[in-house]
């Protein structure tokens, strides 16, 4: 991971979810993967799912850097590989 995904993925696990969709499970794998592997490279799956949920809950996310990384990578202004 680089330096702003393991900040990003350090940030999920401030947000409160929305019940009943796979967001939280799914923010909580992003979660653990950063705390004991990261170093690891991210597919492009979770990078696109890391961005979609910080921009999602952009209103809880109090780092600005991440919130326009995320609004970049969403937004299409950065294209990920898949």
């Amino acid at each position: 991971m680089t330096d702003i995904e393991q900040r990003a993925a350090k940030m999920l696990d401030r947000i409160r979810y929305a019940p009943n969709i796979w967001h939280e499970p799914r923010a909580k794998t992003l979660y653990r993967l950063s705390q004991s592997c990261p170093h690891w490279n991210l597919t492009a799956l979770e990078q696109a799912d890391l961005w979609f949920l910080i921009w999602h809950y952009r209103r809880q996310v109090n780092d600005t850097e991440l919130i326009g990384r995320a609004g970049e990578v969403v937004n299409g202004q950065v294209a990920l590989r898949f």
